[in-house]
């Protein structure tokens, strides 16, 4: 279900789970939680890019696995990508989310913890938890780190159809907005590579301060 290969001291990992619109099962968590871990601890690699076999980026939380749950079985498997959304601002290397297809709830979330956002002019970003009666589990204070609390707000009250993605590029939620067919490619890394090369000489205490700081900068 998850897929590792690195390329120019980029590790690229990919959630291929199609079937299920890869959506965040625990199995899946806990082998992208260690794909990622492996691509930190690998002295080779500089930037890390998360990404995910089409048709869809990430579809959220597994409704088929959740179904068969108990109430406290479900807010376990809730603090699983949570957990992972929050260990991202601590990691040590940048960690880039290219999307293509859907982002949707848990989905939308996890490309916003990261540290850099692309995504195709063709894929649609929807948190559809509000209008449906109920918020997001997990991931809203990377929300409101993103965008600031306003606009956080006005993406979780969203409306029931995807977001207008020049609307998010405005919002700064996207980094960078590319043709689609594309985000998965060298080309949509084309303006992170820089940090590929220049990583070395920054201390990985120095990455980790820069997740830290607005953490810290809060009080």
């Amino acid at each position: 279900m998850i897929r590792s290969e690195i390329k120019e001291a980029i590790a690229i990992v990919t959630i291929d789970h199609p079937e299920r619109r890869n959506a965040l099962g625990s199995q899946l968590m806990r082998d992208l939680g260690g794909a990622l871990s492996s691509a930190e601890q690998n002295g080779a690699v500089r930037v890390v890019v998360l990404t995910g076999v089409p048709p869809a980026f990430c579809a959220g939380s597994d409704l088929k696995e959740l179904a068969g749950l108990s109430i406290p079985d479900m807010c376990k498997h809730k603090s699983e990508p949570a957990a992972f959304a929050r260990a991202i601002g601590y990691r040590t290397k940048p960690v880039i989310a290219a999307v293509e297809g859907h982002a949707l709830g848990g989905g939308f979330i996890l490309a916003a913890s990261c540290d850099i956002v692309v995504s195709s002019s063709t894929a649609g970003w929807h948190l559809p938890e509000a209008p449906n009666g109920w918020l997001p589990p997990w991931g809203l204070a990377s929300l409101v780190a993103r965008t600031g609390p306003v606009r956080a707000r006005r993406l979780t009250w969203g409306p029931r159809r995807s977001m207008a993605l020049k609307r998010l590029v405005s919002d700064s939620w996207l980094t960078w907005l590319i043709p689609a067919g594309r985000p998965s490619t060298r080309s949509a890394w084309r303006p992170v590579l820089p940090l590929s090369h220049e990583k070395p000489s920054c201390p990985p205490n120095a990455s980790l301060s820069r997740s830290l700081w607005p953490m810290l900068s809060a009080g």
